[in-house]
């Protein structure tokens, strides 16, 4: 990829996405101005950026006229969401951006919104022929233990991070349950272990085909991001990754997540977007944020990057800055 200037705004950028994708735009070959946003004027990732702004929330009716007035006074060129709310505002509002002279970083509209609703993206896997995890939203307690056993699994159906996810024993948490998430409920079937959890990520050019990133063997932090990773190799995942890609024809970033179910992969969601780990990505080849710009905005179609095996382990750091080295710029 030759050296371009390109003017990047990375929003959330004090959350694991956001700082991770200003950390892959430091390593690709590109020359990058990078504007960073968030909702906390403390948010550690804008000490990597060239330029910082606090962010209006993307639930507040401003925040569309707040990107935009960024994306004019910068000269933005892309920008990369970091958070489920923002797709979703940005998604929400796609023409009056498709006005604003800068790509804004969204998946096809249809993958989104089946993607977005776990539901909507079990009957889309199921309709597919692709294994996914047995699942149901009804509030028939009976029907669900002879679906799905006991203990199950609840879930809301529209959330992030595994946000309200909470193991049924019986029927009094099955009612618990159905009555905090409301309509948003979902219980699925408890399928293998936290020790059998994986996560892939392609770059989809929208027609079916895509750029593999490293399949990953992780485990989750508290928070619900990856803690742990490690590379492997399935020719079975593989084909499955394939085959999703064919079915769901992906624009741009696009996670996929896995659990092992007795000999078998199953399905566990789709993230339509650049992902926890994208940054553990980079340093094994695929560097996301990079292809965001030869694809988007060099209209090239990058080759298939040369991927790297290995392992990595997230730690917590420190970033200080002194009361003697001025404000950020």
């Amino acid at each position: 990829m030759a050296g371009v200037h390109c003017t990047v705004l990375v929003t959330a950028v004090g959350a694991v996405i956001g700082y991770g994708v200003v950390r892959c735009l430091r390593q690709s070959s590109h020359e990058v101005r990078i504007i960073g946003t968030d909702i906390y004027p403390d948010a550690v990732g804008q000490r990597w950026c060239d330029h910082f702004s606090q962010a209006v929330p993307a639930k507040d009716p401003r925040f569309i006229d707040y990107l935009l007035e960024m994306i004019a006074r910068f000269e933005v060129q892309l920008v990369i969401p970091g958070t489920e709310y923002e797709i979703e505002a940005l998604h929400q509002n796609r023409e009056q951006l498709a006005q604003a002279g800068a790509v804004v970083l969204l998946n096809r509209p249809e993958v989104i919104d089946s993607m977005h609703d776990k539901w909507k993206a079990v009957e889309f896997f199921t309709s597919a022929g692709i294994p996914t995890i047995p699942s149901r939203i009804d509030d028939d307690f009976a029907s669900a233990v002879a679906d799905l056993g006991l203990p199950m699994l609840s879930k809301l159906r529209c959330s992030d991070a595994g946000k309200g996810m909470r193991v049924v024993h019986d029927e009094a948490e099955f009612r618990a349950c159905r009555t905090t998430a409301g309509d948003n409920f979902m219980v699925q079937r408890i399928v293998g272990s936290d020790d059998e959890e994986f996560t892939a990520s392609v770059f989809g050019f929208g027609d079916g085909t895509a750029l593999n990133g490293p399949i990953l063997r992780r485990k989750l932090s508290k928070a619900g991001a990856t803690d742990k990773a490690w590379t492997m190799e399935s020719p079975e995942l593989a084909a499955l990754i394939d085959s999703l890609t064919a079915h769901l024809r992906p624009l741009g970033p696009t996670n996929y997540q896995f659990r092992k179910d007795g000999d078998r992969y199953v399905v566990l969601e789709v993230n339509p977007r650049i992902s926890s780990a994208t940054s553990i990505r980079e340093a094994f080849g695929f560097n996301e944020a990079a292809l965001c710009i030869e694809w988007f905005i060099n209209e090239n179609r990058p080759l298939q990057p040369t991927l790297r095996s290995g392992s990595a382990l997230r730690y917590l750091a420190d970033a200080v800055v002194y009361d003697d080295d001025g404000p950020p710029a």
